[in-house]
């Protein structure tokens, strides 16, 4: 006869869909009638549920698990147990009696559906109620991507390490950490204020450890534990689990997120549980070069064979790995040096373990459990299940949501819960008087709710009417205060900013909305500023100031000063603005960059050679030029009067005001020429001339020409009579 689950448990859960099944139990979508909240139910499949030792112990295992309350673990709200109802109650008019008792499926070949008895107690099938998660289990996660980002991996590491050194304080052992076992979350708001990753929630605790205190020995009972890819050495070998057995298998779900794979993989899972006995696994780093020396340490000592030189702690696992994520690098406590490259165990453990493994057929089971959550359907199918020498397969938990307590928690009291109750005719009638009292409270409370939303709606919608404000004239007035007459209004105020040949710049130039416009109070005016005008003429009166204020002032004009230049200048000293680039006086854009021109304090020396003293003092001493001349004569083939050298080259750089000496020919010699004076001849040179004339008549024994030794005359220009206009 086909059992059912009723469709109302404890007269509190309604049961909905089926959203997870495996070969120990099923898991319902439900919905806490009495809190009004969405949880998930998972029940015991009826063949465990009729086994009175597996009952017995699971409830005192179950009562050390269910009072583990961490935010990285599975909540528990409430557990119980109930009597499944048969096909016939549907003929009763029984509304319950809706929801089918899954049978196992026959993956388990000759495995027919146990039936009950509704009449034993032992019969009573128990149930768990626990949070339902949102978000999908990290094997779908790694199935999807591959490979996790380091940030993510370390992150979901330390938080699964967080969730088992609160259950290793509490006596609790996992003994199947795996990614089907990890419910990642969706990033919540909360989350993404605070640039972390998405939170984890672990699964399934102590579901291993009831079953093993259950069953017979391992190799009696051909029970296999944990699932090959991530059990540790000495689960492999059938030996006492501790605390450091769950840390290794953190270390190859850390292995897996970081490389994309885990550490170990074959065709069985006896070629797997054979290798994490015997082979030395590759460091991450082979596999993806990012990963850095410090991750390869931490994830090669939690994967250590012994498990003296593994961390002997998940607190210590996690300083570790929080260490490594900033490059530092953390052996585990104890361990040496030999042993982060040894092999690990000895070659008789392993074995031991091996054989062990191929007493049950030569094949091994990758035992897999997929999570729950809005977006699963079913729980995961066994794949490469173990077979027993004799053909025989073990029983197998596929645990993908949490596992099962028995008892309930502190949360409700004993009124409220019918598990110990076995008259179930009392049991009955209590629940139909207590469903009446909870139709009448509720309707109360309906009422009572009706109105007050009903009030608060009504003052909500007079206090909350808008209030309208005028937007205020703020033209031509500085940005600041513009800002503070709208904000003075209750108006929320964003700039934008514009060119305006008439509204000079950081003035207001309007609103938008316009001024004397209704506008909501706290919503948003856009005011318009003004960038000054569209093209701006530059000043013309830069030339001999200094480079940084002209600097400044092309910056407050609203222009960039750009590169600078060096040109020779005769009168602005070395340093100054003679000019810009565009020239002064010429329009740019608003904004333009304009170029600096700089005197260096030097002039070219032009070229006099050839020319006549008087033209050679008139290009010396010319508007552009400005230099100071001495003359010195001396006796040439060149004509009287002719430059024949000057003291610097055509051309050449010398410094402002300097002064050039010119040599001029007196012609050959044994002429007389008396040179006439030039406008640029100083009065002592004038002199020495006539002085010499004078000498040159009175000699009337040996008359020697003037001209027969040097004369020197200098000529300094006057700079205010050498200046063109």
């Amino acid at each position: 006869m086909n059992q059912r689950v009723p469709r109302i448990l404890d007269s509190r859960y309604e049961l909905h869909d089926v959203i997870g099944s495996g070969g120990m139990a099923t898991v319902y979508a439900a919905e806490d009638t009495r809190l009004g909240r969405q949880v998930a139910i998972k029940v015991l499949r009826p063949e465990h549920a009729k086994d009175p030792t597996f009952r017995a112990r699971f409830q005192r295992e179950a009562e050390a698990v269910a009072s583990l309350n961490h935010p990285c673990i599975v909540a528990v709200y409430d557990t119980g147990a109930f009597a499944p109802l048969d096909e016939e109650s549907r003929d009763d008019g029984d509304p319950q009696a809706t929801a089918p008792m899954p049978a196992l499926k026959p993956e388990l070949e000759g495995d027919p559906t146990v039936a009950l008895d509704a009449g034993d107690g032992a019969a009573q099938v128990p149930y768990i109620v626990m949070e339902r998660l949102r978000g999908t289990t990290l094997k779908d996660l790694l199935a999807e991507q591959g490979e996790l980002s380091l940030d993510d991996a370390v992150s979901y590491a330390e938080d699964i390490l967080d969730a088992l050194a609160y259950s290793h304080e509490h006596g609790v052992i996992h003994r199947d950490i795996k990614p089907a076992n990890v419910m990642v979350l969706d990033r919540d708001e909360e989350d993404e204020s605070l640039g972390r990753p998405s939170r984890i929630k672990v699964m399934d605790f102590g579901i291993a450890r009831a079953l093993t205190e259950t069953a017979t020995p391992l190799t009696e009972t051909h029970t296999i534990m944990g699932t090959a890819r991530y059990i540790a050495p000495e689960q492999a070998r059938g030996a006492v689990v501790d605390a450091r057995t769950d840390l290794y298998s953190v270390g190859v779900v850390l292995y897996q997120m970081l490389a994309g794979r885990p550490p170990f993989d074959g065709t069985t899972s006896v070629e797997v549980a054979g290798q994490h006995l015997t082979e030395r696994p590759e460091p991450p780093s082979t596999h993806r070069p990012e990963v850095s020396e410090a991750l390869d340490e931490v994830v090669l000592t939690a994967l250590q064979k012994t498990r003296a030189d593994r961390f002997q702690s998940a607190e210590d696992f996690r300083w570790a790995l929080d260490n490594a994520a900033r490059g530092l690098v953390v052996r585990a406590p104890g361990a040496s040096a030999d042993a982060a490259g040894a092999h690990g165990a000895g070659a008789g453990s392993a074995a031991a373990g091996l054989a062990a493994a191929a007493a049950y057929g030569g094949r091994a089971h990758d035992q897999t459990a997929g999570g729950y959550g809005p977006d699963s359907t079913s729980m995961e199918t066994v794949d490469d299940p173990y077979t027993t020498a004799t053909g025989e397969q073990p029983q197998l938990e596929e645990a993908g949501v949490s596992g099962f307590f028995p008892q309930a928690q502190d949360e409700y009291s004993e009124d409220e819960l019918y598990e110990n109750e076995r008259n179930e005719a009392v049991a009955a009638k209590r629940r139909r008087r207590a469903a009446w009292k909870n139709t009448i409270l509720g309707l109360v409370i309906l009422l009572l709710a009706a109105t007050a939303a009903g009030a608060w709606l009504y003052y909500s919608h007079e206090l909350n009417k808008p209030v309208y404000v005028d937007v205020p004239a703020v033209r031509n007035v500085a940005q600041d205060q513009a800002e503070e007459s709208l904000r003075n209004e209750g108006l929320k105020v964003t700039v934008k900013k514009e060119y305006d040949d008439s509204i000079p710049s950081g003035s207001a130039i309007k609103t938008d909305p316009r001024e004397g416009t209704q506008v909501e109070k706290d919503s948003t005016v856009t005011l318009v500023v003004s960038e000054g005008p569209a093209n701006l003429t530059i000043p013309t009166d830069f030339a001999g100031q200094s480079e940084a204020y002209v600097r400044s002032q092309l910056e407050k004009m609203g222009l960039v000063a750009g590169s600078t230049k060096t040109v020779h200048h005769p009168s602005i000293p070395a340093g100054m603005v003679v000019d810009t680039d565009p020239a002064q006086g010429q329009q740019v854009a608003n904004g333009s960059t304009v170029n600096l021109v700089l005197s260096d304090g030097k002039v070219a020396v032009p070229q006099l050679v050839g020319l006549t003293r008087d033209q050679a003092v008139a290009a010396l001493t010319d508007k552009d030029v400005l230099l100071s001349t001495q003359i010195e004569t001396e006796h040439s083939s060149q004509p009287a009067g002719t430059v024949i050298r000057q003291s610097a080259a055509a051309e050449t750089a010398v410094a402002q005001g300097s002064t050039i000496t010119i040599t001029v020919s007196q012609g050959p010699a044994g002429t007389t020429r008396t040179a006439s004076p030039t406008p640029s001849a100083s009065a002592s040179a004038a002199q020495e001339q006539e002085d010499a004339q004078q000498d040159s008549s009175d000699d009337s024994a040996d008359q020697t020409p003037a001209g027969d030794a040097p004369q020197t005359a200098s000529a300094t220009p006057n700079p205010s009579a050498s200046r063109r206009g």
